[in-house]
């Protein structure tokens, strides 16, 4: 059962997403969609208390980064943060405190990354980017089993897709990888996309549909650097995989991870009853959160040990 908290919390947010999802499908166009999302994001963004922690921003494979610092924080070490939105939206200030809460968690760095969105930008941009900022933290002297790769939603499903595309250039692989409500399929021909359509609070088929068309383009969308799910996922390093239970995405995050497992890859799966799409970022607010951004940590800190 979720908790109180959880259940409060569910409503407000259901009642809260459904007048921001009409405001976004009634702006007109596909363009015109994008930019009322872009500024619905603009609004949500919080105010980020470093406390001890620091900021730094930066360039890095050639895009805006932000790194969360400590002084506690092991040098060689670090985690490569990528934001959600539907490959159409977010960026590392929409993101700050999801990567600030996975470095509290984690105990290391993390850089988030501004990669390239849709539709000025679609397929493969975002996964050049990646492979850009993987080049250069190898060329610093990061070993790559000490870095992970993470990312919440459309971030998750390019952090699969990214080390996907890292081990087709023949790169060495990171340590390990997250995917916190990935988006891992953009066919969306998984079952839940039509079963827990209006169950989900966060996202609709509707806005998964314009995101992935924009994104694409005319591309097949069971390229695995765009949809991990159809890729070999033999030699991938080990996975943590969280989802709810009643998130569109849910059948195609068991899917990855049932295929995941059959190619002999260790993966972790949460499924979490009661929550919602990305729910790990109120960590604040709901106990199930915290748990799930615990589990993060443990999960990271005891890779390339």
């Amino acid at each position: 059962m979720p908790s109180l908290p959880a259940v409060m919390l569910h409503g407000l947010l259901k009642a809260k997403m459904e007048k921001i999802n009409r405001t976004i499908l009634a702006a007109g166009s596909l363009e015109e969609q994008v930019a009322a999302y872009r500024r619905e994001l603009a609004i949500e963004v919080g105010k980020l208390v470093l406390g001890d922690y620091k900021a730094r921003e930066e360039e890095l494979g050639g895009r805006p980064a932000t790194w969360i610092l400590h002084d506690a924080f092991p040098d060689d070490r670090a985690t490569v943060f990528l934001h959600g939105g539907g490959y159409v939206g977010g960026s590392v200030t929409y993101s700050r405190n999801q990567a600030y809460d996975i470095a509290k968690a984690a105990g290391q760095k993390v850089v988030s990354v501004d990669y390239r969105l849709a539709p000025e930008y679609p397929f493969p941009a975002a996964v050049e980017d990646i492979l850009a900022v993987w080049r250069e933290l190898l060329e610093r002297g990061y070993q790559p089993d000490r870095l992970t790769l993470a990312g919440y939603s459309a971030g998750g499903g390019l952090a699969l897709a990214g080390a996907l595309a890292i081990r087709e250039q023949g790169l060495p692989l990171p340590g390990a990888l997250v995917g916190l409500s990935p988006w891992c399929d953009l066919t969306l021909n998984q079952i839940t996309v039509k079963a827990n359509n209006g169950k989900d609070i966060m996202i609709s088929a509707e806005f998964l549909e314009m995101a992935a068309r924009l994104y694409a383009g005319s591309q097949d969308r069971t390229n695995p650097l765009m949809s991990p799910l159809f890729g070999d996922l033999a030699g991938l390093p080990p996975i943590l995989l969280q989802v709810a239970a009643e998130e569109i995405l849910l059948g195609e995050v068991i899917a990855f991870a049932d295929k995941a497992n059959k190619s002999g890859v260790a993966v972790s799966l949460d499924i979490y009853d009661g929550m919602w799409h990305v729910w790990q970022s109120m960590d604040e607010l709901v106990p199930e959160a915290r748990n799930a951004m615990e589990r993060v940590g443990t999960f990271i800190r005891t890779r390339g040990q």
